[in-house]
């Protein structure tokens, strides 16, 4: 027999059922099975053993995902406006692609042993048979739509994107199974004032956000294909010494026996990050001319007056990335993490299928700006909506404020109007989500001043009911 004390959903805290469950002292499969299902089904919250199962239990959201009601999607949209205005100033246009793809496109692009691919992505097999995956990040799907759409999108290309994105990672505050990035890709162009403008259109995207005191931007250079080559030669060495393979995280080993040896230096393990704190440096095999480079980058970057640190322990694990690669990191106490990470990936296109075409970008999440905004709550009045209170219960009077706000939306103003008799109650609900009220009952109808309050500098002016809108628009 097997035991069990569960919780009992009653109205008192820890209040728990004893239940035994009895079986043969050799059951066959079928017992086996019926047992698993009932201890499955004694374990649900929604369970109680005084009543049995509920009829209609509660939907859950599913774990790692998160719900985005007024308040916080007020918030969102403060970011993605952020981002296409500034976008937009820098020459970037919309694109959107969709969530679900062939899975070969992100094997090819983080590459199968990736954490990403291994260990994270939501793939199944469609009815036909293919393996389709939803997309743990953007920039493979935007690459495969330019590059193989027809008839052909003349390049460069200023594409710029938002969206959810899917990762099975271990939920924590600020990450999440679904999240939410924007993103920029620049593609069909190498030069290095290229880099800098997505670098500064990132910068002054966390401006606009009030982030640009609080981050730092961390910069380094992959160099040249040259380069990249003697560096890995030189890590194989390193890595590959006894005394320094054994503290390796047994995921790292595996990089290593396979040889995908960059990757282990892009390791957020603190075991890896030790082990490979004396490994060579890229810097120490880089050619002149990638060298010159990389420093009318950092040149560029001076005379915009954007400060940088470098970093030269900051690479990318993907073979595709070259030259340069950057992060904006918050430097307060407590920060989550990266919030902007890019580089220049002109190896991408050829490890898609494609014919080399350069291309530089950089992506942002969006559950992670929204923690780091230095004021993460919605605005009391989120859109700047006008209230209308009908004072009174005749029907007359209902008919006439309907009206009117029908009127008002069609010169352009956004009207709420909730259609109780109760004024408090009216008064209480929209005072929360509107920017002005107004109080209309039988004497305004009839041509009496009707009194509009601002309720974010709690003023209070006359108007006429020919006049209101206008008398809206300059409070709005």
């Amino acid at each position: 027999s097997l035991s069990l004390s569960l919780p009992c959903e009653t109205r008192k805290p820890d209040s728990h059922h004893h239940v035994s469950l009895c079986y043969p002292n050799t059951p066959n499969t079928m017992q086996r099975a019926a047992v698993a299902s009932l201890l499955h089904t004694i374990k649900s919250p929604v369970y109680c053993p005084t009543r049995g199962l509920a009829a209609q239990p509660q939907s859950r959201l599913v774990r790692g995902t998160h719900d985005d009601l007024p308040a916080e999607r007020a918030v969102y949209n403060k970011i993605t406006k952020a981002f296409w205005d500034t976008s937009a100033l820098y020459g970037f246009q919309e694109v959107a692609t969709p969530i679900l793809e062939y899975s070969d496109l992100f094997h090819r692009s983080l590459g199968s042993d990736s954490d990403v691919v291994s260990k994270e992505m939501y793939t199944f097999v469609d009815v036909d048979g293919s393996s389709v995956t939803l997309r743990p990040e953007g920039t493979a799907g935007v690459m495969r739509a330019v590059l193989g759409s027809a008839p052909a999108v003349p390049l460069p290309l200023h594409a710029a994107y938002a969206g959810p994105m899917f990762r099975r990672e271990r939920p924590q505050r600020g990450r999440y199974r679904q999240f939410h990035q924007v993103g920029i890709e620049h593609i069909g162009s190498d030069h290095p004032l290229d880099d800098v403008d997505a670098i500064a259109l990132g910068f002054n995207f966390l401006s606009r956000l009030g982030l640009d005191e609080g981050v730092k931007l961390h910069i380094n250079s992959l160099y040249d294909a040259a380069t990249r080559a003697a560096h890995r030669s030189a890590l194989i060495d390193f890595l590959n010494q006894s005394e320094v393979f054994s503290q390796l995280s047994s995921d790292s080993q595996a990089r290593v026996i396979s040889g995908h040896v960059l990757r282990v230096l892009d390791s957020k393990s603190a075991a890896d990050r030790a082990a490979t704190a004396a490994a060579p440096r890229l810097a120490q095999f880089a050619s002149q001319v990638a060298r010159d480079r990389f420093q009318q980058v950092l040149s560029g970057l001076s005379s915009l007056n954007i400060a940088y640190h470098l970093d030269e322990t900051l690479v990318r694990g993907l073979d595709y990335y070259c030259h340069t690669v950057w992060e904006f990191v918050p430097s307060g106490a407590g920060a989550q993490g990266t919030l902007l990470a890019g580089g220049r990936y002109d190896g991408l296109a050829r490890m898609l299928g494609f014919r080399d075409v350069p291309a530089v970008g950089w992506a942002a999440g969006i559950e992670r700006l929204r923690l780091a905004l230095p004021d993460a709550s919605a605005p009391t009045h989120a859109l700047p909506m006008v209230g209308l209170i009908k004072v009174g219960s005749e029907a007359d009077v209902g008919s006439a404020v309907h009206g009117l706000a029908s009127r008002l939306r069609a010169q352009g103003l956004p009207v709420l109007q909730l259609h109780t008799d109760n004024p408090h109650k009216q008064f209480k609900s929209l005072s929360a989500r509107c920017a002005a009220v107004v109080n209309i009952g039988a004497a305004e109808l009839s041509g009496a001043p009707l009194v509009v309050k601002d309720l974010r500098t709690g003023q209070q002016v006359s108007a006429t009911l020919d006049g209101l809108a206008t008398q809206l628009k300059e409070i709005l």
